[in-house]
């Protein structure tokens, strides 16, 4: 990742150098306090923005994975670093001295910097703000246990989590197990009384020192799972489950900070939101990245603004977000899709307002072989509509769906979304044969070289509908349609036949 802060006090600042241990090749801090110095420029802050929300959904893809128990043997730790080293929130290399901290501060300053911002972005919804609680504390906690593999000789006398707390400003006092000397009595009253504090313990055994911490909010976790052993509103916790209570006492900062700023009206008068080049972006990130799902609520319609049978081929070209008019083009070629386009193709028709029976007559009319249909399809679309099956029906694929849910496609398929699936040439070749001039592109391209796909859609719109209403776009096709539609062919004439 290319430095982030351009000039200012805050490049040598002991906020991002704190986030660095020796042997360790993770940045990990409390985020204690917002950086207030340095100068950032506008690209650089909306990359790291969008990058993180990248990585926190990519480790909810693979926790989520866990959870499920679908395979609990299934080690995700590659996976997660390959992706924070892609998205540049992981040092190339371990850091030894101060030399290869200078090196690689502009990381830590990615990192701290993207999550107060993205502390902003989704802190004014609940939803919002406990998807991103819940996905930090992933990462911390991910990162808190890479630390703690850490093998270097002159870390390995101390425990590196006690390391990793002092070097935040948080000390607890200690008990160490005490050693048994012949005859020492008092030695082993308190070897006795240290055992009483562990011994109900299964890894007790493996116990060797003792913290101690308050029940709220530090170990209240602990305390709750029964865990430790509570004395005078004091919780004594072993060493062996230290990182829970790092983990518990990280979760509270954050939502602590939350509850500030409900209470002080800080969100709308923060700066970046009264920055109008901020303020944007800064409210369209959640809906970009964790896709409201607008098929929820009905698409209604007056019919001059539904998709049907007499319009779809002079609309098309105007109308369908570029994941969809890249499987109809192909569709209308092959005249076959497979299983997951499909899906997202026959469900993005329904969203669109066309009927049950339009949308078999017109995917009956352009297939290969109308028999073949008739048998293997005809059910799959009335189970879409609620008619077959559970009779519920379906809600056509958000952004979010498609980008989390489907396969990247393989060859043959068109299905997914082209801002993620296609590399720069692909995806610039698409949007030429839409269309699209090379100043049109250029923006486009800079967002799917950050990995923002879906605000590369919303760029697409903005390039193709000027005067349209970006709101929702790049959360829904369906979105897309209805926005474009109202733009191109209004709200009250019907478009042309």
């Amino acid at each position: 990742m290319s430095e982030v802060l351009l000039h200012g006090d805050a490049v040598s600042s002991e906020l991002y150098r704190k986030c660095f241990f020796k042997g360790s090749r993770h940045v990990v801090c409390f985020y204690n306090a917002p950086p207030l110095e340095g100068e950032i420029n506008l690209r650089s802050f909306q990359e790291i923005a969008a990058k993180r929300v990248a990585l926190l959904q990519f480790i909810e893809s693979r926790t989520s994975f866990r959870h499920k128990r679908s395979d609990p043997k299934v080690d995700h730790v590659p996976d997660i670093e390959a992706k924070m080293e892609e998205l540049g929130f992981m040092l190339p290399s371990p850091v030894f001295d101060q030399e290869d901290v200078d090196k690689f501060l502009p990381i830590a300053q990615a990192d701290v910097i993207s999550h107060f911002v993205l502390r902003l972005a989704f802190g004014k919804a609940r939803d919002r703000r406990d998807w991103f609680v819940r996905n930090e504390q992933r990462l911390f906690d991910f990162r808190l246990d890479r630390l703690r593999e850490v093998k270097i000789r002159d870390v390995e006398t101390h425990s590196k989590l006690e390391y990793f707390l002092q070097s935040q400003g948080i000390v607890y006092e200690s008990v160490v197990m005490p050693t048994v000397f012949s005859g020492a009595n008092s030695k082993n009253e308190q070897l006795q009384e240290f055992h009483q504090l562990v011994s109900f313990r299964n890894d007790a055994a493996k116990v060797d020192k003792l913290y101690i911490a308050p029940f709220y909010p530090d170990a209240m976790q602990l305390v709750r799972s029964r865990q430790v052993v509570l004395k005078n509103g004091l919780a004594y916790v072993p060493n062996t489950v230290l990182h829970v209570l790092c983990s518990s006492r990280f979760r509270h900062q954050v939502v602590t900070s939350f509850r500030s700023l409900d209470e002080s009206g800080g969100f709308d008068s923060a700066p970046p939101f009264v920055d109008e080049r901020l303020s944007g972006f800064l409210r369209v990130l959640p809906e970009s990245y964790l896709a409201v799902d607008h098929s929820r609520s009905s698409f209604k319609s007056d019919g001059s603004e539904s998709l049907s049978l007499a319009n779809i081929n002079s609309v098309f070209a105007l109308t369908f977000p570029p994941c969809m008019r890249r499987i109809f083009t192909h569709y209308i070629r092959s005249r076959h899709i497979k299983y997951n386009a499909r899906r997202q193709f026959w469900l993005f028709l329904k969203g669109c307002g066309m009927s049950l029976e339009e949308n078999l007559h017109f995917n009956r009319n352009l297939w290969d072989d109308p028999t073949n249909f008739e048998k293997e399809h005809v059910y799959t679309i009335r189970y879409m509509y609620g008619k077959e099956g559970r009779r519920v029906s379906c809600p056509p694929l958000s952004c979010a769906s498609i980008l989390r849910a489907l396969p990247v496609p393989t060859a043959g398929q068109v299905h997914g979304c082209p801002f993620r699936d296609f590399d720069s040439d692909g995806l610039r070749g698409l949007l030429e044969d839409f269309g699209l001039n090379a100043e049109q592109i250029s923006p486009i391209m800079e967002l799917k070289s950050t990995h923002q796909y879906q605000l590369a859609c919303m760029e697409y719109f903005s390039q193709t509908a000027p005067n349209g209403s970006t709101e929702g776009v790049g959360t829904h096709p369906n979105v897309f349609f209805r926005n474009s539609f109202k733009l191109h062919y209004g709200s009250t004439d019907s478009p042309a036949q």
